[in-house]
């Protein structure tokens, strides 16, 4: 173990020989800190672009009911489906609701998914709140439906007049619906009143999470660089057989550890951190899928020079393709496939669709190692 903690504190202490890594690693939370502040004065509500692909009355209503919302999410409408893509694309709309031209019609005929369309970036942790808003608008329009079709058919109501008892129904449900609500919540916290309205900061749709993500990926893909010229200079020569894969292995997790360290003060500055439990657990499973990544396609390359090819396109591959700034996937299904290719999106995907890629990176990982492990002792014998 202390010859462990040894090749660990050698490994540390020469990262301080790099000043462009050091400068890196203190440029993030900086970068975080003042993105972060610059964000606090400017409107960070959501915007949300709305099409109608007809003149169905009912999308109508709910687009106007929507367009004078008072609330956090801000509703514009659009008049062409090119404009509502581009918005998605550039992330002027966080998200986008397409309502169909027999919006009607599908929802007589009973049918509960796939309606209405919606365009966002898996990166959106927001939608929820404004597929609630929509929902609502939806419900209020379309429910007294609902209510007359069920109070007609009812054997209570046969004996009575359908027209009578229809109108009555509705002038409740108006009745019902307009007026202001009998009764209210307030939530108290240690004795102070405490307001459930979202703030602006918790709006803030942040790209850093995405950055930090591909810098752990770019600091482990530089450290097989290193290791190859640590290869090269008979560094590893006194090692011994058993433990070298193992030192391999340390000398690309060290600096991508503290990457991830600094990237973790990152969120906390930008106010993007969500909870200790899930941000460790999310961390330490892309390290060990980056770090086995890199430390098994090292295995296919003969020398650094030969290897440091490909770092420009998993770096350009993973801004483009992965939801970092720009999410192409929801429009184009290509993309999709694409963006699974490069180890941020697993990252990203791990908090706004679902833990379960947190697993598939850890199992990743060490399925990676253990193939890249056995792989080098075969390359020694």
């Amino acid at each position: 173990m202390r010859q462990w903690c040894t090749y660990f504190l050698l490994f540390t202490k020469r990262l301080f020989q790099k000043p462009i890594y050091l400068f890196v690693l203190l440029l993030l939370p900086c970068f975080s800190y003042f993105y972060s502040q610059s964000t606090i004065n400017q409107d960070n509500s959501l915007n949300v672009a709305l099409y109608m692909e007809g003149e169905d009355e009912l999308a109508k209503s709910i687009v106007a009911d929507l367009l004078v919302a008072d609330s956090q999410v801000h509703f514009y409408e659009v008049t062409d489906y090119e404009t509502l893509t581009e918005d998605v694309i550039t992330r002027k709309a966080e998200c986008a609701y397409i309502f169909p031209e027999d919006l009607s019609e599908l929802l007589d005929k009973h049918k509960k998914k796939d309606i209405i369309t919606v365009l966002h970036s898996p990166s959106s942790i927001l939608m929820p709140l404004s597929n609630e808003i929509v929902f609502s608008s939806l419900f209020r329009h379309y429910a007294k439906n609902i209510m007359l079709d069920y109070a007609l058919d009812y054997e209570a109501f046969d004996s009575f007049d359908a027209e009578a008892i229809s109108e009555e129904l509705l002038a409740s449900y108006e009745h019902y619906m307009t007026e202001e609500v009998p009764y209210e919540f307030k939530y108290t916290t240690l004795g102070e009143e405490t307001s459930l309205e979202p703030s602006s900061e918790s709006l803030i749709i942040s790209p850093i999470r995405g950055i930090f993500a591909v810098l752990m990926f770019l600091t482990a893909l530089f450290s097989v660089v290193d290791w190859f010229k640590d290869q090269k200079k008979q560094i590893f020569l006194a090692v011994s057989y058993a433990k070298k894969p193992f030192v391999s292995v340390l000398s690309i997790l060290v600096p991508t550890l503290f990457c991830g360290i600094f990237g973790q003060i990152s969120l906390l500055l930008s106010q993007t951190y969500t909870d200790f439990l899930h941000e460790t657990l999310y961390f330490w499973a892309y390290l060990i899928f980056v770090v086995g990544f890199c430390y098994l396609i090292k295995s296919f390359f003969r020398n650094g020079f030969s290897f440091s090819g490909i770092i420009p396109v998993f770096t350009m591959g993973s801004l483009i393709f992965a939801p970092v700034f720009f999410d192409f996937g929801s429009l184009f299904p290509i993309f999709r496939i694409l963006e699974h290719l490069f180890l941020p999106t697993y990252f990203l995907n791990s908090f706004f669709v679902s833990g379960y890629y947190a697993l598939g990176m850890f199992l990743g990982g060490c399925i990676f190692l253990f193939l890249g492990i056995h792989l080098e002792r075969i390359k020694q014998l």
